[in-house]
Order: C-alpha cells, then sequence, then structure tokens
C-alpha cells in the first residue's frame, strides 16, 4: 500500500497520525476547514467540521441517489460495509432518520479514528468491527431493505472477496424484497 500524500499534507493541521503496515492514518484538517481521514494514500473520509455538511462529490451523489429511491420506506435497515469516517452512515440518517443502521468495517484503529474525530456514534449506528462479508453472513436473510459495499484495500483496489459471485450471492439472500444494493468498487483485474 502506498503512503500518505505528502505534498496535500505538508498545509494541513495533523490531529492523529498511526504508523501500521498496513498503511499510516492520518485525520487532518485542511486550511479550508474540511476534515480528512487518510488510510495510507487514500482520502476515506472529508467533511466540513463546521457545518457538518459532507463536501465530496461521491457523497453529494449518494445524497441525491438515496432520496429518489422508491419503495424504501421511513424506516428501512441499512448496511454499510466499510465504514471509514462514517461519511455513508450520517448520509443515511440524515436521509432516513428512523432507520435501523449497521455498518462494518474490519480496521479497529479506523473506527478509534471515526468515533474520535468524525462523530461516528453521533450517525446512531450498530458498528461491527470485523470482516464485511463474515458479519453480513450472520443476520437472517431478507433483513437490509439497503447494503452499500464501500469497502476499499488501497484507493485503487475493492477487496475481491466482497465483490465476487458468492458475495453478490451473500448480498441478494440478506436484502428484502424490492431492497437495494449498492457496490462502490474499483477492480484492476476486471
Amino acid at each position: 500500500m502506498a503512503d500518505l500524500p505528502l505534498a496535500k499534507l505538508r498545509q494541513c493541521k495533523i490531529l492523529f497520525r498511526k504508523k501500521r503496515a498496513e498503511g499510516t492514518i492520518v485525520v487532518s484538517d485542511d486550511p479550508k476547514g474540511v476534515r480528512h481521514l487518510y488510510i495510507g494514500d487514500q482520502d476515506a473520509s472529508s467533511r466540513n467540521g463546521n457545518v457538518r455538511s459532507y463536501v465530496n462529490a461521491l457523497a453529494e451523489r449518494v445524497t441525491e441517489l438515496f432520496s429518489t429511491l422508491p419503495d424504501l420506506n421511513a424506516n428501512p435497515s441499512c448496511m454499510v460495509i466499510g465504514v471509514a469516517g462514517g461519511s455513508l452512515l450520517h448520509l443515511l440518517r440524515g436521509s432516513f432518520p428512523r432507520a435501523d443502521l449497521h455498518g462494518v468495517d474490519n480496521d479497529p484503529d479506523v473506527l478509534a479514528a471515526a468515533r474520535q474525530y468524525f462523530s461516528l456514534d453521533d450517525a446512531h449506528a450498530n458498528i461491527i468491527c470485523g470482516d464485511g462479508l463474515e458479519e453480513l453472513k450472520k443476520f437472517a436473510d431478507g433483513s437490509f431493505n439497503l447494503i452499500v459495499m464501500d469497502a476499499f484495500i488501497s484507493k485503487d483496489t475493492s477487496p475481491a472477496h466482497l465483490i465476487d459471485r458468492n458475495a453478490l450471492e451473500v448480498y441478494k439472500s440478506k436484502l428484502a424484497s424490492g431492497g437495494y444494493l449498492f457496490l462502490n468498487t474499483i477492480a484492476k483485474d476486471c
């Protein structure tokens, strides 16, 4: 895994840094007041801490998409695989205030940084530390109206076991009738 984008970080206020074999974790505030969570070379989560608005384009598109989903009741059950800083959980909470939210991330250091610097607990979600697919298998079939897979090994690689045929079968079994599956993926070898 490539490590930190040092050129970007030179102008930032570093709030947290932890070096690890899997890649350094850094939480920083840039000169515009946007907070970033870097995992190795990946900007895993960004948000403006002053007004609590999410600033990356993907988050804005996802919010727009969530608001147009038909058949999602006002109280959906949602699973996010790949929590990182919790942006998607916060977006879901904003779109569906009474949703039953669950999130899985396999990195306890990332979850700790998300809790301390990105108000992860304010999303009021059941957060699980573990492998996303293995944790999802523990839920009853038909448990979720929405499953979002947003996990990455690096900025340009999704975990293969979360996007293969077996994973798709698991996702399908865990979706309620009329449920939605979103895969945010990057695969080099496709």
